[in-house]
């Protein structure tokens, strides 16, 4: 009988045991779950702060650019000023590339995408990240055969194969190894339980391992974050993790980091595959055009807006103006007459999509053409491209405003009927 109950009571103290480890893996997998939740909803508010900074940036770019293309357009070619307009607009150009990180972080910019095979895109790529990492790095990709498509936009990749070769070397200052590797995944529903960032279906894994000194738990958590760096002052701006995240996350995809101190780092990013898709058209550059048509600009930022309206009035075009989008649509109710709509995306009073689906019911055959800074994904695919509008990426130059400009008013005479229209 003793025996017995000891056996009972050696089983019941075994099942509690069992069930209090159950129960606290069950903890620490909620805890390292709410854990991930936090972190994303951090990325993604400081994501969208990271947009509007962007956005105010550009328009402030736009403005300076638009004023260094008007002088330089009065400098003889002889003129020594030439030199410091030069070196402005250079300035210029590197503020853009910034804001082009940061947009690419919170995944508002806009880029056309085409079916890429990473076997390709990597393999062209190798021979300018080995000449980056240095010859005391060891840089091995073996190509997979029968790896399925990805779609995004190819400088994208190639921007992200160049941040985490950056990375990679930077953390291997006495060489190392430096591994690239590419395969087809399938994520089931089990997966993505522990992985609160990744989603069931057919993924192409892109795996970037090296043999550096690692990261302890406390930097990983948050090397997305931009403008955080463990590099010294003045080596980096903390933003080439960040763009890797942004522009993974446009394209639908995930990232999955491994590393531990002095035991190297894997950054496992996940694209969604695809089976078709067009490839990128590159539009050779075409001599800055001018015109005679009627131009209605609606910008509500007073530098930006004056700069655009000398341009276009240097180019030849009648100019109307409007600060806000209930003004503008003021003015085309009250018969104002005009060729193109010139318009800023987020507008007061009316943004510049819900302008265009109204103008184009009053004026049937205009033209819009499209700016901003920064644009949402619903306003920028759904609305311009389904608009048939163009898109302006500000900051931009005099050369690309003529040439869009054109662009949109040819396009718009060409599906104009026998007689014109009433625009």
């Amino acid at each position: 009988m003793e025996k017995r109950l000891e056996a009972e009571r050696s089983t019941r103290e075994e099942e509690l045991a069992r069930k209090n480890a159950e129960l606290e893996q069950a903890l620490e997998n909620q805890r390292a779950l709410e854990a991930k939740l936090t972190q994303a909803a951090k990325l993604e508010a400081v994501g969208r702060l990271a947009g509007g900074i962007a956005h105010d940036f550009n328009n402030l770019l736009t403005g300076i650019s638009g004023v260094i293309s008007l002088v330089s357009a009065r400098l003889p070619q002889n003129d020594s000023m030439r030199i410091d307009v030069t070196d402005l607009q250079e300035a210029v150009e590197r503020g853009a590339g910034l804001t082009r990180q940061l947009l690419a972080f919170s995944r508002q910019q806009v880029l056309a995408q085409s079916t890429l095979d990473l076997n390709e895109v990597i393999g062209a790529a190798t021979r300018v990240l080995s000449r980056l990492i240095g010859e005391n790095i060891d840089l091995r990709f073996p190509p997979t055969s029968g790896l399925w498509t990805i779609s995004c936009n190819r400088s994208q990749v190639e921007q992200i194969l160049m941040n985490l070769a950056v990375n990679a070397r930077d953390a291997m200052p006495a060489g190392g190894k430096l591994l690239l590797e590419v395969s087809n995944v399938l994520i089931d529903a089990s997966y993505c339980e522990a992985q609160p960032d990744a989603v069931p279906g057919k993924f192409v894994r892109l795996t970037v391992t090296d043999s550096g000194t690692g990261m302890d738990a406390a930097t990983k958590a948050r090397i997305f974050e931009p403008f955080f760096t463990t590099k010294p002052l003045g080596s980096g701006t903390g933003l080439g993790l960040a763009t890797v995240y942004g522009i993974v996350r446009q394209c639908g995809g995930f990232i999955h980091v491994y590393s531990e101190l002095e035991q190297g780092t894997s950054f496992k990013i996940y694209w969604p595959a695809t089976e078709g898709g067009s490839a990128e058209v590159v539009i050779a550059p075409r001599e800055r055009p001018e015109g005679e048509e009627t131009i209605l600009v609606v910008e509500d930022e007073q530098l930006v807006l004056r700069l655009v309206r000398r341009m276009l009035q240097s180019l030849g075009y009648a100019v109307i103006t409007a600060s806000r989008g209930d003004e503008a649509l003021r003015m085309i109710e009250s018969g104002a007459r005009f060729d193109l709509l010139l318009t800023d995306v987020i507008l007061p009073g009316c943004d510049g999509h819900t302008l265009f689906k109204r103008a184009v019911t009053l004026r049937p055959g205009i033209a819009a053409v499209f700016m901003s800074g920064y644009t949402d994904e619903f306003i920028a695919i759904n609305g311009i491209v389904d608009a048939g509008g163009h898109f302006l990426q500000k900051p931009f130059s005099s050369d690309e405003l003529a040439r869009i400009v054109r662009t949109a008013l040819d396009a718009r005479a060409r599906r104009a009927p026998l007689g014109g229209d009433d625009a």
